[in-house]
């Protein structure tokens, strides 16, 4: 739980600065960091804002949910 409050902090720094790309890449990571966990819902919470960040980001997605 400490590594997802960190990833947490970093996206809260980061997003306020008009960084999109540092905020998504966190989001992404802690998305990882929750299926890693088993906190399943929390993993499809983050996944879905990571989508929207960046579309693009439905490939990361994939790649969690295999």
């Amino acid at each position: 739980m400490r590594h997802l409050h960190i990833l947490l902090l970093c996206f809260q720094e980061c997003s306020g600065q008009g960084k999109l790309d540092v905020g998504s890449t966190t989001v992404v990571m802690a998305m990882y960091l929750a299926c890693i966990k088993r906190s399943y819902w929390l993993s499809a919470l983050l996944g879905s804002l990571a989508i929207i960040f960046w579309q693009t980001n439905i490939v990361w997605v994939a790649f969690v949910a295999c």
